[in-house]
């Protein structure tokens, strides 16, 4: 197969898995994708601040900002003064934040299992390998 129409297929499969998983359907509830992606970079951090958010995420300020306003409200992330520094404001996920976020991972992982499930063990199998052979290409660029 040549590479550009590789290329497709795959890019065809992360659009429909990103469409899947901004479908909520029964989660209206739940938190955006990208709020979701947000909240796992506030769950890796102890104190980080909206612009390193930005940052991380490759995101303009003025998005993290509308997100966390949005997440804040609705009860999944506090903000905090430094206290070496007034100025600097951190970003922390709340107890009610982090059961939400839990409860996504377990969603998010029902899905791509129903997702991988239409292969045999032995495709899994094969294509384990071929991501975990393609992941190794990555780390050695």
């Amino acid at each position: 197969m040549e590479s550009e129409a590789l290329v497709e297929k795959f890019l065809t499969l992360m659009r429909k898995l990103k469409k899947k998983s901004l479908d909520r359907g029964e989660h209206a509830s739940f938190p955006t994708f990208h709020q979701f992606v947000l909240m796992k970079c506030l769950e890796r951090e102890e104190e980080i601040t909206a612009g390193e958010v930005a940052e991380k995420l490759g995101l303009p300020p003025s998005n993290i900002t509308v997100m966390i306003d949005r997440l804040e409200k609705s009860g999944l992330v506090r903000r905090w003064r430094g206290e070496k520094d007034r100025r600097v404001v951190f970003l922390g996920l709340t107890p009610r934040g982090r059961e939400i976020l839990e409860e996504m991972r377990r969603e998010h992982n029902r899905l791509l299992a129903k997702t991988f499930s239409v292969l045999t063990p032995q495709e899994a199998e094969q294509l384990a390998s071929l991501l975990e052979k393609i992941i190794k290409g990555l780390e050695e660029d």
